[in-house]
């Protein structure tokens, strides 16, 4: 379920209590075709999107960061899909152990294409910081 899709049933409450201003009687009917176009325009969208294995995603640089340096971090992204693809990639990194440029990107991916996506982090406290394995 996304954002938008809460704010358009969100909308339909608007509807219905306009629908019982102007048709007494008829909120019913209009709650109940309304939610009828969400659930038709959810179900149309999930056959449509793009499926999540369609994107391979992978560091292309060392796992291990190092001190007081700044890290660039790779990320191949490979569209095996058919059309083109919007990709947000937004990495969630502890700002109180980092210091971070450029953790949020976007690009459109053609199909069959791999993009390149890459960010800068720089340890300010000294660990163990490595990366594991995407799931």
């Amino acid at each position: 379920m996304t954002k938008r899709l809460v704010y358009l049933a969100a909308l339909g409450l608007l509807v219905v209590v306009l629908a019982a201003i102007i048709m007494p009687g008829a909120e019913l009917f209009v709650f109940a075709v309304y939610n009828l176009v969400l659930l038709a325009l959810y179900v149309v969208d999930f056959f449509i999107a793009a499926k999540p294995d369609i994107l391979k995603i992978t560091r292309a640089e060392d796992e291990k960061l190092y001190f007081k340096t700044t890290n660039k971090i790779v990320l191949n992204v490979k569209n095996s899909h058919h059309s083109p693809i919007n990709v947000t990639l937004k990495d969630e990194i502890a700002d109180f152990h980092f210091k971070v440029s450029g953790s949020d990107m976007a690009k459109v991916v053609e199909a069959g294409q791999e993009s390149i996506f890459s960010y800068t982090v720089t340890p300010t406290k000294r660990g163990a910081f490595i990366f594991h394995a995407f799931m």
